[in-house]
Parts: structure tokens; C-alpha cells; sequence
């Protein structure tokens, strides 16, 4: 992320001094974009004794039930804006929506410390998949090329989904569920060619943070035994994609 900035930045540098104009960016354009995207998640299960555990089996499930996952797949989508071109400045803004496939599990399973061998399974899942992002563009132009900054708006619907049982004899089940839209922000940088006609061409990058979403669930078992659960998980992510525009 900082190697492209500095690039990206330099790139800027050299160009700002330009006085040549070419090609006009000026006006209204949509297109499509295709790439990748990965992220990182600190996801969290938090158990209390309630009338099932004892205290070193609460120790035990919180220590396994706190860590990290690595969500990563497809991104791919249309995005649509304008832009306003004077001199060598380029001031604009793009909404884009793209289908976001990132997600990623994790399943721990561990012994109980008092009752071994005895076991417990935590199962953790985070998912997100789409994004709609709202930002502004400022960028240099030097004839066919404009690089820009952007940042700004960025949302999308994280689900999070938890699981726990054990082989104590009991029947121990637990299940929690989180899905929620959640509002962030994201900032990038990116590189457009005017290729021919009214089209071009991008490379950009975006970093996005979403924040957290939580749920909670009881722990169920024979007898009255029970034990509430706490659950939560945040996404941060980055976004490579290459896209084509058509300008008006």
C-alpha cells in the first residue's frame, strides 16, 4: 500500500508541472471494473459459566475464541461519474456497486483443562458480499494519463456466524448470527489512460474499514444447563481492480 502511494505520488509530482493539455476529461462516463480483494478480521467468542461451565472451562473457550481471519475473493462490478478538467486539474466524483465475494472460517478445537479428554469446537465465519463506495476524485491529467486521489464513503453488509459443542456428554450447543449493513470509509489512489475515442482505462486501489458487527446466543444443554455467548467481528480490507470507462 505505501510502495503504490509513494509511485503514485511521484507520478502526480512529475506531471503537475505540465502544461500541455491533449486530452479533455471533462464529462459524465460509466463502465465496469474486475479485481481482487483481501482483508483482515479479529473475530471474538466470549462465554460466561452461567449453569454449565466451570471457571477454567470459561478461561479456555475465550482464549480459543479470540483471533484472526484473512478474508479475500473476487470483486468485480459498474461504476458511474464525472468529471471537471482545468488546466491540469481534474476534479470529480464516482459511485461504483460491485459484488464483493470476501469471506473466509476459522475452526478451533481444543480440551477442556479440568476435564480432559474432553473437547470443545468453536466454529467462525466472516463474510461480505457486496460494496457500494461514494468518493471524490482530484487528479492531475497530462494529456492521456490522470492520476488521482480518492476517498470517502463505503458500505457494506457484514455477516458474522459463530458456533460451539463439545463432547462432554451433554449435548452443548451454541449458535450466534450477525448481519448487519454497516457504514465505513474508504481511501485509494488509482492510475486512468485514455485509450481511444471516449474510452479508457484504470488501475486503482482502495483501502476500506467497515468496523464491527456482534450477536449473542445461549449455550443449550441436557438438563438446565446454559451459558450465554457474546460474539463480534470487524473487517478491514483492500481492493486491485482494473476497469474500463465510456465517456459521454
Amino acid at each position: 500500500m505505501r510502495i503504490l502511494f509513494a509511485v503514485l505520488i511521484a507520478s502526480l509530482a512529475l506531471v503537475s508541472g505540465a502544461n500541455a493539455e491533449v486530452y479533455n476529461w471533462t464529462g459524465y462516463y460509466i463502465g465496469a471494473n474486475a479485481g481482487y480483494g483481501w482483508g483482515d478480521s479479529d473475530v471474538s467468542t466470549t462465554a460466561s459459566a452461567g449453569t454449565y461451565f466451570a471457571p477454567s472451562s470459561v478461561a479456555a473457550v475465550n482464549a480459543a475464541g479470540h483471533g484472526k481471519v484473512h478474508p479475500d475473493g473476487f470483486v468485480g462490478g459498474v461504476q458511474a461519474g464525472m468529471n471537471w478538467q482545468n488546466g491540469n486539474l481534474v476534479l470529480g466524483g464516482e459511485v461504483d456497486f460491485n459484488a464483493y465475494d470476501l469471506s473466509k472460517s476459522r475452526t478451533i478445537t481444543a480440551v477442556y483443562p479440568a476435564f480432559a479428554p474432553d473437547t470443545f469446537t468453536l466454529g467462525q465465519s466472516v463474510k461480505a458480499d457486496w460494496l457500494l463506495t461514494l468518493r471524490p476524485r482530484v487528479g492531475i491529467a497530462m494529456d492521456n494519463l490522470l492520476g488521482y486521489v480518492t476517498g470517502g464513503l463505503a458500505v457494506t453488509n457484514l455477516k458474522n456466524t459463530n458456533s460451539f459443542s463439545d463432547t462432554f456428554g451433554l449435548g452443548a450447543t451454541e449458535y450466534g448470527s450477525g448481519s448487519k449493513t454497516k457504514y465505513g470509509w474508504t481511501l485509494g489512489a488509482g492510475v486512468e489512460y485514455a485509450l481511444m475515442d471516449n474510452w479508457s482505462a484504470k488501475l486503482e486501489y482502495l483501502y476500506t474499514d467497515f468496523g464491527s458487527v456482534s450477536s449473542s446466543g445461549t449455550l443449550t444443554a441436557a438438563g438446565p444447563s446454559a451459558a450465554p455467548f457474546s460474539h463480534s467481528a470487524d473487517l478491514t480490507s483492500s481492493t486491485l481492480r482494473l476497469g474500463v470507462n465510456y465517456k459521454f
